[in-house]
């Protein structure tokens, strides 16, 4: 069996090989659809809503994001060098009663200058609508439709702004910030934009961070320092507000926590922001808890985090150890055995001495077969890690099936009522191999898994 593998993985690896700049192209823009943990998300087509305070107590400012993919759109070809794309972004208001309060459409156009770019699923673009509404309830319609396919994607808000200030002490949903100034999301306006200056804030070269959703539970994946914003209303006038934040793990451990005390002598609203640090916590599960007092009430709130890795961590050398542990995938059992069994410099010898024998170009210093599956053991690593276990990114399901047959032609994921990104699909045709790997995410474990293969 584990021959039949290397005969796979030395199959797969030459067909895979890059002959010129176009596929070089290509294999990089099929890798990074598989970088799920180098971005904040993974969806090709991801919105959020957003509610803050105004100085009017009965008025809200709201901030609807979209962001999509290349992919999503299509694009027309004008010359070798320019294809473009035009859709349009409308949306619609109604009130409680359906009444319709505001519709708005804004004719927008993408252009690029190569076709590999038109059906990237790693290029995003972001757009945002912000406006103000009075105390009530609300249904807000969004719309982005192609204006070639005629094709549309579609999301409905519910927004309920009927008893926020009725409560003696409220949380809004906050707002989490990359804490990187360095790599602006460069979210684009779309309408009337708001002269609040709260707006600036989010066009001030920062990264929204959206949360996921994996069975009805949301987190948040942070790898990098973020800033945690949110807005507090009580009800009592000149009172102060006190804070405390605690991030505990799944044992109900405190890891960190901060207290604050916010004084205010007329307003109701306070805002107040703190920055976390993920690489200050081993990856996994999180919960961040926010306890607010006054002198009359007190409320709780809590959020999912989801710490990752860092960079740092994911991109280990690929030494002489990391070689060896994945070769269990492509060796036999009893040269692997007799290879565990020797001294580390006997090892590394033997090692050597294998790919020699296998070089598919004998007598020379370049190995093809061997700098690619180096090349695999370090994508896995870097891609694949447990954000849970300590395990590195060959270890996982997904590193072994990469390792061993490389990129996937295609990757799918199917829609279900839990979450858009629940399973992943790896698809296989090459060779006439005809194959199927099914992952699935596994929360607790921090990691897809495999489900079966076909």
């Amino acid at each position: 069996m584990k021959r039949f593998l290397f005969l796979v993985l030395f199959s797969l690896i030459f067909i895979s090989m890059p002959s010129d700049n176009y596929s070089q192209r290509r294999r990089r823009d099929s890798d990074k659809r598989l970088e799920r943990f180098s971005v904040y998300k993974n969806l090709y087509f991801n919105s959020d809503l957003y509610t803050f305070f105004t100085e009017k107590p009965d008025s809200f400012q709201l901030l609807f994001t979209v962001s999509f993919v290349n992919d999503l759109i299509q694009f027309v070809k004008k010359s070798d060098s320019l294809y473009i794309a035009q859709f349009e972004l409308t949306t619609t208001i109604f009130d409680e009663n359906e009444n319709l309060l505001a519709t708005s459409s804004h004719r927008k156009k993408i252009s690029v200058t190569n076709f590999d770019d038109t059906n990237s699923r790693i290029i995003f673009h972001n757009y945002y609508h912000s406006f103000i509404l009075k105390k009530g309830k609300y249904k807000y319609f969004f719309e982005l439709t192609d204006l070639d396919s005629k094709k549309s994607l579609r999301r409905k808000e519910d927004i309920d702004l009927q008893g926020i200030i009725d409560e003696p002490i409220h949380f809004l949903t906050p707002v989490v910030l990359a804490a990187d100034r360095q790599k602006p999301q460069n979210y684009e306006p779309f309408g009337k934009e708001s002269t609040n200056p709260l707006m600036q804030m989010f066009r001030d070269s920062m990264q929204i961070i959206s949360p996921f959703k994996i069975k009805e539970i949301e987190h948040y994946r942070l790898k990098s320092p973020v800033v945690f914003y949110h807005e507090i209303f009580q009800r009592a006038l000149n009172d102060s507000l006190r804070l405390k934040y605690r991030i505990v793990d799944r044992n109900n451990e405190i890891k960190w926590q901060q207290e604050s005390t916010l004084f205010s002598s007329s307003a109701n609203i306070f805002r107040h922001q703190i920055e976390i640090d993920p690489q200050q916590f081993l990856p996994g599960y999180y919960t961040l808890q926010i306890h607010a007092q006054n002198s009359t009430a007190q409320k709780n709130n809590q959020f999912r985090l989801y710490f990752q890795r860092t960079k740092q961590n994911m991109l280990a050398n690929t030494s002489a150890t990391d070689e060896f542990g994945p070769m269990k995938y492509i060796v036999d059992n009893k040269i692997y055995n007799k290879l565990q069994d020797l001294s580390e410099g006997e090892r590394a010898s033997a090692i050597d001495q294998y790919w020699q024998e296998r070089n598919p170009d004998p007598g020379t210093p370049e190995n093809n077969l061997r700098d690619e599956f180096l090349r695999r053991v370090k994508f896995a690593n870097r891609n694949f890690i447990s954000l849970v276990d300590n395990k590195k990114g060959w270890q996982t399901d997904q590193g072994k099936i990469y390792i061993i047959y490389g990129r996937p032609n295609e990757i799918l994921h199917p829609r279900s009522p839990n979450s858009e990104y629940e399973h992943e699909i790896w698809i296989y045709t090459n060779l006439d191999l005809d194959r199927r790997f099914i992952f699935i995410f596994k929360p607790e474990k921090g990691e897809y898994v495999l489900l079966r293969r076909k």
